[in-house]
């Protein structure tokens, strides 16, 4: 029987109002943990975040 599989990869980019440096170190573990777990709670695998002063990457 034959079957199709998908498999669809999503790179967004979050950024502050006006590039403002507001991502310090101390709060990046914070951000990253709950965009984490609103992958998680949509059945969704986080493969790789990370960040700058402005902006967060998830893929």
């Amino acid at each position: 029987m034959a079957s199709t599989l998908t498999r669809i990869l999503l790179h967004i980019t979050f950024s502050t109002k006006d590039r403002a440096d507001l991502l310090t170190p101390e709060i990046e573990p914070n951000l990253f943990a709950y965009i984490g777990g609103i992958c998680h709670n949509l059945d969704s695998p986080l493969l790789d975040i990370n960040g700058t002063a402005t902006t967060s990457t998830c893929s």
